[in-house]
């Protein structure tokens, strides 16, 4: 209910904030006397506070003018292409990008684009 008063006084950062640890199950919104629906008021400042309080993140706006531009249409293209055995291929060698390390850069910068050269069986 924290993040609810701090709703009511308008302060969205403090909501996106507290609410952060909310599944959105809906549980509190079925037992609620004041018949508030919390999670989706949880929802709402989440939302407002990424598009409208945070600062833009200069990574995403870069990649969203990448796949404006079409850089991404070829790879994609050959992507849809592939049978659903040799995708998973590819999928299972991708590399993950670890959550906590803000100086993170890919080993592949190339991936998936060199494995969609490689012949598929010398992809194992």
């Amino acid at each position: 209910m924290d993040y609810i008063a701090a709703a009511m006084r308008g302060d969205i950062q403090t909501v996106a904030e507290l609410s952060f640890e909310c599944i959105m199950c809906g549980t509190c919104a079925a037992k609620c006397p004041a018949e508030l629906s919390q999670h989706q008021i949880a929802l709402l400042a989440r939302r407002i506070w990424g598009c409208h309080g945070l600062p833009s993140s200069r990574d995403l706006e870069k990649r969203i003018r990448e796949i404006q531009e079409g850089k991404y249409e070829t790879v994609l293209g050959e992507l849809m292409d592939l049978d659903t055995a040799r995708l998973r291929k590819i999928y299972a060698q991708r590399e993950q990008e670890p959550q906590d390390d803000t100086d993170w850069t890919p080993k592949d910068p190339d991936f998936p684009q060199r494995l969609l050269r490689e012949s598929p069986s010398s992809n194992k």
